[in-house]
């Protein structure tokens, strides 16, 4: 269990080295997501599974290389555009297909659409605080998409990048419980890291002393953590 925190940790943890040149938020946002045809962006992706009771406590970390593909339709001011992504292991060479998404641009918003599922991902104006219904477009539950922050700087990689804005998804946590999704996107980058935690420590589960004190991170018993992490962008 400490091994996981120790790594999360890592994830977490800003070390600047390098850095990215500031550029000032527009309150449209359209440069938040490029879409130059051809443009390639790569990441890390580390997925952890925890399942205590089964005897299961899994770390896998891919590497995921989205291709920007043409502009496939458009309606009105809207447009679409369709991404490639590919994926590999840490320690392979080759790519293999992995999923196909659309993207729906308008002056109202950003639309990622994949497996038939529509969701709202960004909204303008670009305001700090302003909350948007990102299941507006389908059929899931209402989950209430928010500008946290606006103009902040952030170190992925080594890499200090400005300028960031950050949407929160949801933020749920409690004694039991950690449900929270949070993106980062960069001016002329796009995004540049998402964290997904789905996690929640029992105590019939947890091994040895169960203690309410000790932090949730520290007591998982189950769940799922995503991160995605940018390495860079061609």
């Amino acid at each position: 269990m400490k091994q996981l925190i120790i790594y999360i940790g890592i994830i977490l943890v800003a070390t600047a080295c390098n850095s990215v040149d500031p550029q000032p938020i527009e309150a449209n946002g359209f440069n938040f997501i490029p879409l130059e045809q051809g443009s390639v962006t790569e990441y890390k992706q580390t997925l952890v599974h925890i399942d205590l009771p089964a005897g299961i406590y899994d770390t896998t970390e891919w590497l995921l290389r989205e291709t920007m593909g043409e502009q496939i339709s458009q309606s009105g001011d809207s447009k679409i555009y369709r991404i490639e992504v590919q994926r590999r292991g840490i320690n392979d060479t080759a790519w293999q297909p992995y999923t196909v998404y659309e993207l729906q641009v308008s002056n109202e918003q950003i639309v990622r659409v994949e497996a038939n599922t529509a969701i709202v991902v960004l909204r303008f104006p670009m305001e700090e605080g302003k909350t948007w219904q990102g299941n507006a477009l389908n059929t899931m539950p209402n989950e209430k998409f928010q500008y946290r922050k606006l103009n902040i700087d952030t170190t992925i990689q080594t890499i200090v990048y400005d300028s960031v804005c950050e949407v929160v998804h949801r933020d749920f946590l409690n004694l039991y419980t950690l449900q929270s999704q949070k993106e980062l996107y960069r001016r002329n980058v796009g995004l540049i890291r998402k964290e997904i935690y789905n996690v929640e420590s029992q105590e019939n589960d947890f091994p040895g002393n169960f203690n309410i004190t000790t932090p949730l991170l520290d007591r998982l018993t189950y769940g799922d953590i995503e991160i995605l992490e940018i390495l860079n962008r061609m």
